[in-house]
């Protein structure tokens, strides 16, 4: 589905306590990826503190959804613009998030 601009339409989803936005342009938020945030989160409540870095984020649902579980800032990356602009506007607050377009990740990733 479309909007009438020719965009695709966005549709919202509850994840854990977040409403996220998504479209076509990604994976649609699976309720059951709500563990793969809450073991992430049990992993860095023993690790040092720091920021957490997730490659392939798409619309953002895990890495936020763990941010609100340990408030530890988060790099979110996506090779898809797509993906960087759905997940950047599902921030919230905007300073806890960092998320990095294709640029950013393609130089990172091609050095490996």
């Amino acid at each position: 589905a479309t909007t009438p601009s020719g965009r695709p339409a966005r549709q919202v989803v509850r994840f854990g306590d977040l409403e996220i936005a998504y479209d076509e342009r990604v994976l649609s938020p699976r309720v059951w990826t709500t563990a793969q945030a809450r073991w992430m989160a049990e992993v860095l409540h023993r690790l040092p503190e720091g920021p957490v870095l997730e490659l392939c984020s798409g619309a953002g649902h895990i890495g936020l959804l763990t941010a609100a579980y340990t408030g530890r800032d988060h790099v979110l990356v996506d090779a898809s613009e797509a993906a960087c602009e759905l997940a950047a506007g599902n921030v919230e607050p905007p300073e806890k998030t960092d998320t990095r377009r294709r640029s950013a990740c393609s130089a990172a990733l091609s050095r490996l």
